[in-house]
């Protein structure tokens, strides 16, 4: 379904590490540094060094970059390769010198070919879209048609054509599926059945770019204010401010939306705020913009310590007592942060309150570590697998039934080590079902799952969900349950 890239690199960390969380998350975290050093090095050719390690230190800081750092997605990876190629046009637009072009175009080629084998045609297009209405809006079409063509699209064919060629030339449907299921269909469609209202990005950029967030808003008013006069005086930063705005405008009206999709704007993002901090570090006085954005950041973290202290009825389930009983670290770092932003804020100092802020938020995020820990039960089959390792005997067959294999279950096949029959909705299993030789052994749909159950031997291990196994329940001599954690029950089948 997706390009290979991420796959082969993982396949290559499990080989050298072992089949351990670390080695599965390992590229992630490794584009994720990767990412933070380059936004340091942009940061620091558009301004200066300060721009530059400030730039790092947000980036590295917002609540969804340093989440995704720690799952196995594509989106990482993908946001690396967008930034390089944020750098690399940049560097060919905005520098006058051209004795570097042929190399800036081979790096640009290389970004847009690493993001294509990553994830497709997107790392590309958009990008280009940046470049070219950058280039047009501030007539720098000259600088742009001065890339070294030839050599970027010869590096970049030989890097990304071979592959989809090979796998062209052995499944037939790919391209069609790759190209119109999967990004045209995905886009104009709901055929994922993943629509969220337009707006959806909005609040997923205020929680996710936390708690550099509450300072967007003096973003804003430097580069829209006075007839955007900061744009025009600043191409560069203009571009950073057009890519932002242009990814969420372009995913906004998208049918199918997820959370990790605008990652890819925050080392624009960290760039422009970093900016807004350096000024503010040289004025004698804090500004009112500094002063409200702590302070709101401030009420944030105190409505944290009231609702870890007094937790309100919607939340006093039973997964909601097992994650709080780790969050001991959290009911301290919460306080100190307060505690700290505070004792800059009211010196005055606008350096020691960015300093507070980082160290705080730090203190925050490596609180929240041990609490990603014990959500396992809501997110992770890592236990039940644990439990049917213990029992499971060779020959004896695993099955997921009626639960969403993509959204519950995909964690399954990577803590036991073995192939699961999904028996239901396959989700975006879909393809690989359909030209699977052996798919009626390990596949059936939702009208065919009650039938495909009651045809599996004795001694077949399965998964569902709770309303399922209470369908389940009554025939004791038939199922036995064996345990359940949160959304999740294991059982056997004894006859």
């Amino acid at each position: 379904e997706k390009p290979p890239l991420m796959y082969w690199l993982t396949a290559l960390s499990l080989k050298l590490f072992g089949p351990t969380e670390f080695a599965a998350r390992f590229w992630c975290a490794t584009f994720g540094f990767l990412t933070v050093l380059l936004t340091r090095m942009m940061g620091r050719r558009w301004k200066n060094e300060r721009v530059g390690w400030l730039a790092a230190a947000i980036l590295a800081t917002s609540v969804l970059f340093f989440g995704l750092t720690q799952f196995l997605v594509l989106d990482m990876a993908l946001t690396f390769w967008m930034t390089l190629a944020l750098s690399a046009g940049a560097r060919l637009l905005f520098e006058r010198s051209s004795d570097h072009v042929t190399l800036y175009s081979v790096l640009l080629a290389l970004a847009m070919a690493g993001g294509m084998m990553t994830k497709g045609p997107i790392a590309i297009l958009l990008p280009s879209l940046a470049f070219v209405g950058i280039a047009w809006r501030y007539g720098l079409r000259a600088r742009l048609e001065r890339v070294a063509l030839g050599p970027a699209l010869l590096i970049g064919a030989a890097l990304v054509a071979p592959w989809f060629i090979l796998v062209s030339s052995q499944h037939p449907v790919f391209l069609e599926f790759f190209f119109i299921h999967e990004h045209i269909q995905r886009y104009l469609t709901d055929v994922h059945h993943r629509t969220e209202p337009f707006y959806f990005f909005l609040p997923v950029l205020l929680a996710g770019f936390f708690p550099w967030s509450f300072f967007l808003p003096k973003i804003i008013r430097t580069w829209f204010s006075h007839e955007r006069a900061a744009m025009e005086r600043d191409p560069q930063g203009a571009l950073w401010v057009g890519w932002a705005i242009g990814v969420v405008l372009f995913f906004s009206l998208s049918q199918s939306k997820l959370v990790s999709y605008i990652l890819p704007i925050f080392p624009a993002l960290a760039l422009l705020a970093a900016y807004e901090w350096d000024q503010a570090m040289d004025e004698a006085v804090m500004p009112a913009w500094v002063k409200r954005g702590l302070s709101l950041v401030m009420v944030v973290w105190i409505i944290g310590v009231a609702l870890l202290q007094y937790p309100p009825a919607q939340l006093l389930t039973p997964e909601w007592s097992q994650v709080s009983e780790v969050f001991g670290a959290l009911r301290l770092a919460l306080p100190l942060a307060v505690f700290l932003v505070v004792g800059t804020m009211s010196a005055g100092d606008t350096f020691g309150s960015f300093a507070a802020l980082m160290v705080a938020q730090v203190l925050v995020l490596g609180s929240l570590v041990p609490v990603a820990a014990s959500l396992d039960p809501l997110f992770s089959t890592q236990h039940l697998a644990s439990i049917l390792e213990e029992r499971l005997q060779p020959g004896q067959k695993i099955v997921t039934y009626g639960i969403s294999y993509e959204n519950r279950m995909q964690t399954l096949v990577f803590y036991t080590g073995q192939r699961v029959a999904v028996l239901g909705d396959p989700g975006e299993l879909t393809l690989g079902r359909d030209h699977d030789p052996d798919s009626a052994a390990w596949f059936a749909d939702e009208t065919q799952m009650d039938q495909a159950l009651a045809q599996e031997p004795a001694g077949t291990w399965a998964f569902t969900d709770p309303e399922r196994w209470e369908s389940l329940a009554g025939q004791s001599d038939t199922y036995q349950f064996i345990a359940k954690e949160g959304p999740r029950v294991l059982f056997q089948k004894v006859r």
